[in-house]
């Protein structure tokens, strides 16, 4: 890389393989954070239906 080319941050981490490392850390975490949560909610008495109901658009992506 010459001094006239530019390089962004991003895509320093990305060369770097941090973010893909950040990114698979971040999934897991979310995943068990949206567990506890709905854990917590059905602990609470709210309904499968109510839980449902409560996602971004009234629907959770899940078929039964």
């Amino acid at each position: 890389m010459n001094k006239t080319e530019e390089i962004t941050l991003d895509e320093v981490l990305e060369e770097a393989g941090l973010t893909k490392k950040w990114e698979e850390r971040g999934e897991k975490r979310g995943e068990k954070t949206a567990w506890e949560k709905v854990l917590t909610l059905l602990e609470q008495g709210y309904t499968v239906d109510e839980l449902k109901r409560m996602a971004p658009g009234g629907q959770l992506g899940i078929r039964n």
